[in-house]
Formats: structure tokens, sequence, C-alpha cells
């Protein structure tokens, strides 16, 4: 089994996220083997209750349970894990990690709301093609995820980051109650991301900035723009969406119930309950950083997390 053959996985709030690379020892480079995902919903009624549901554990866990047996079946030598917004507040986070660490194998890594900042800017800062974009200028950095929002300033390395409660599934859960939803949940949505905002983040945004995303919402926002009928990370990678593109897509959701929103090209069907929070939370911090369009990156946190493996292979 090839010792510089590694795997992470994502535990998210709405998904969890396999990759698997093979890490060149000299220069901690990345040949990326196998990126791969699958919605779990593992913080539904999360933000209720205060706890996983039984039945969100047993899916997150039986798809750990495949992502293992793929990594190890590419010959992964070591497989790493972190969690994010919903192992870190789930008050019984233990049973679904305590069952990986004892029938997987796997240590779950909680990580805190900076260090997942942090790790989603490093995939974009490694990304040298990506990166090379953006000419030196500052970059804000969006990271939309299923239970927490994360935000991060820098240039050659991190400036200021904040982990915000504004999550696609929570606040779909909290305001959007009826389908399509009306017109004042959706504004009742948006006006928390703008208090929230307004609240907790000190954003110096420069005139010669350029906001970068990474998650799911901004995918599947710019594969419906692209009206892409099958997933392609090469086309989707580097794709713009403007304020306009993106107010344009939430009236689309807003205008059909689930069932048809689920049949829009690009949209992965899974995604289209909590297509629209997602969409309104990263219109409102455009807004609010007063940027008009947002690059979009496949490359999230899993990325920074195996590039931190990978410079472990350097020392």
């Amino acid at each position: 089994m090839p010792e510089n053959r590694v795997a992470v996985i994502d535990i998210g709030t709405n998904s969890v996220l396999l990759l698997v690379c093979e890490v060149t020892p000299v220069d901690g480079a990345l040949t990326v083997l196998l990126d791969t995902g699958e919605i779990t919903r593992l913080g539904y009624g999360l933000n209720t209750t205060g706890r996983l549901e039984a039945a969100a554990i047993e899916r997150a866990f039986a798809v750990l349970k495949t992502f293992t047996q793929r990594a190890e079946s590419l010959g992964a030598s070591r497989i790493a894990a972190i969690g994010t917004s919903a192992l870190r507040i789930a008050s019984n986070a233990n049973d679904l990690i305590n069952q990986v660490e004892r029938e997987l194998g796997i240590d779950v890594k909680v990580i805190s709301g900076e260090t997942e900042a942090y790790y989603t800017y490093l995939a974009v800062r490694s990304d040298t093609a990506f990166y090379n974009r953006l000419s030196g200028q500052q970059l804000v950095l969006i990271d939309i995820g299923g239970g927490s929002t994360e935000v991060v300033i820098g240039r050659e390395k991190v400036e200021r980051c904040w982990s915000l409660n504004l999550g696609a599934v929570y606040l779909s859960e909290r305001f959007l109650n009826h389908d399509p939803p009306t017109e004042a949940e959706v504004k009742a949505l948006a006006s928390t991301v703008v208090a929230t905002l307004a609240e907790q983040v000190d954003l110096p945004v420069e005139k010669r900035s350029t906001l970068a995303g990474v998650g799911g919402t901004l995918v599947n926002l710019a594969a419906v723009k692209l009206r892409l009928m099958a997933y392609s990370a090469s086309r989707i990678h580097g794709t713009t969406l403007s304020q306009h593109e993106i107010t344009a897509q939430i009236r689309r959701f807003c205008g059909v119930g689930l069932a048809e929103r689920m049949t829009i090209p690009g949209l992965e069907p899974k995604r289209a309950d909590v297509i629209i929070a997602g969409a309104v939370i990263l219109l409102g911090i455009m807004t609010y950083a007063g940027v008009e369009q947002v690059y979009v990156s496949v490359r999230g946190a899993r990325y920074g997390a195996m590039y931190d493996l990978a410079m472990s292979y350097e020392r």
C-alpha cells in the first residue's frame, strides 16, 4: 500500500465529502485520484433540538463506511476525517464520532470554525492556476455550508476570518416553511443574513478585491448557469456569478415548488430544498462586501486539510 496515498473525509452538516490523493513526498504536490460526495443531511433538525437524529447518524455512517472502503480500495494508507458545524454543536456528536472510531478505525477531528476557514483559504491559495487569476489582489473567500458560513480575508496568508451561524440547512428549516416559500419568508431570511453580517463581520474590502467561494451552493448555482446535464468540475471551476445572475436564480427557484425545482438542469435534486437559503446567503455577503461577482471554486476545506497533510510529507 503506497505510503504517500492518503484520504480526507469531510463530515458536514449537509454532506459527506471524500478526497483521495497521491502526495509527492518531495514537494507535497497532490494528484487527485477521487473527489466525491454524498448528501446525508446529518444536521437535519439540529437547529431545533440541539441533537443529531438517529436516522441522520445512520445515513452518515453508511456513507462513511462506503467512503472508507473506497479509499482503502484506492490504496490509501491513511484516512483522516474532519467534522464541521453539526459535530461542533450537537450534544450527542460523540454517538457518531465513537461509532466511526470503533467500527471504522478512523479518528474524527472536530475542527473549529476558524480552522475550517483556514483550510478553505489554504485550498484556494494552493490552487495555483485559480489563485493566479487574482493577480495579488486582496482575496475575500466564502464557504457556505449546511450549518455555518466561513468568511476569510487574505493575500499570502489569512488576515481575518469569521465563522457565522448562517447555514443553508439551518436557515431553510428556520424560515422557509411553505412550498414554494413566500416572499415574506425569503425577506425575513435575507434580513437575518444582513443583520448577522452587520453585527459580526467587519469587512474592510478594497476596491480591487476578488471574491471567491466554495461549497455546494456555489457549485450548484454555477451548474444551473451553465445548464449542465451532468456534473463537470472542470467547467464549473473558475466560473463567475454576478449579483444579477444570482438574483435571477433566486427568483426562478422561488417561483416553483420543490418537485419542479428538482428538475432544473444543473441543480442537484437533493439540494433543491436548501438552494434558496444558500443563494440568499451568498447574495447578502456580496451586497455587504460591495462586490459584483464571485469566482466559483470546486475545492473546499477537504483540500485544505489534504494540503496540511501534504506539508507534513515535506517535513
